[in-house]
């Protein structure tokens, strides 16, 4: 009698268990969309498990295979190539999908203004990749309601008139200083190789690291080396799938480099 009790309740978690699944991955995907477009808001429609991220890394590939513009500043067809695709095909705001977890892109700057000034408590920054948390955290970015306030108010002081100043003399004198090597590299030569890459991180570092950390860039240079690796790993796991209870091998990279960031 007790086999058959145990096997019963068996039968009965995993049916509850396969409903769930069900629900979340098919029947809610479904709806979610149905909702949205009897209010005129579509995209690209759903795929079982994996959403919209094929097709995002489909484009992503296609767009950094093709010959950078040098001569335009417009970024966005090698950078997010998918969201101007689709808002071309469904407006400017439009509804899209990272695994299962369904997504909103606006970019009507007055709805968008009308999101972060008039309903803030009703937009929550709830969704976050995991390895996007290892690195930002819970910080004002993704702060919510009142842990927000407070975490603004105490950054605030940081980005006023007078240290937006003192920034930017810092930033035009470690220019000036990369602008200098390049010259020595000329000397004497019509022509020279200079890795843009990885002199703007030099200046990034540079100005960062007096900025906040009140030390030369040097002195800080494996914590920065450290964090731009992360945030490299990061950004290729963005496209993973954000399935509650898994980690990638990139994720766990990600939280590794973290610790010896924190260390």
């Amino acid at each position: 009698m007790e086999p058959n009790m145990g096997q019963a309740l068996a039968a009965v978690l995993i049916l509850l268990v396969t409903t769930r699944v069900l629900w979340y991955l098919l029947w809610r995907p479904y709806v979610v969309a149905r909702w949205f477009g009897r209010q005129g808001i579509r995209g690209p429609p759903y795929r079982f498990l994996v959403g919209s991220l094929p097709e995002c890394q489909t484009m992503l590939v296609a767009g950094r295979a093709k010959a950078l513009d040098t001569s335009s500043h417009d970024c966005i067809a090698t950078v997010q190539p998918f969201f101007r695709k689709w808002a071309s095909q469904y407006g400017k705001t439009f509804l899209y999908w990272l695994g299962p977890t369904p997504a909103l892109c606006c970019t009507d700057m007055e709805l968008v203004k009308q999101m972060f000034t008039d309903r803030t408590d009703v937009f929550q920054k709830e969704y976050l990749n995991p390895s996007l948390d290892s690195i930002l955290g819970n910080g004002v970015i993704f702060a919510n309601g009142d842990d927000w306030k407070r975490r603004r108010k105490f950054v605030h002081p940081a980005f006023n008139q007078e240290t937006i100043k003192s920034m930017s003399t810092i930033a035009w004198e470690c220019t000036q200083q990369a602008m200098e090597r390049w010259c020595a590299q000329l000397q004497g030569r019509q022509q020279a190789e200079i890795d843009m890459r990885h002199d703007s991180d030099e200046i990034a570092m540079g100005v960062i690291a007096q900025v906040m950390l009140g030390k030369d860039h040097e002195e800080a240079r494996e914590v920065f080396v450290a964090g731009r690796e992360q945030m490299e790993i990061a950004a290729y796991a963005f496209a993973d799938l954000p399935l509650p209870g898994f980690s990638t091998c990139r994720h766990v990279a990600t939280v590794g480099r973290g610790s010896s960031i924190s260390s």
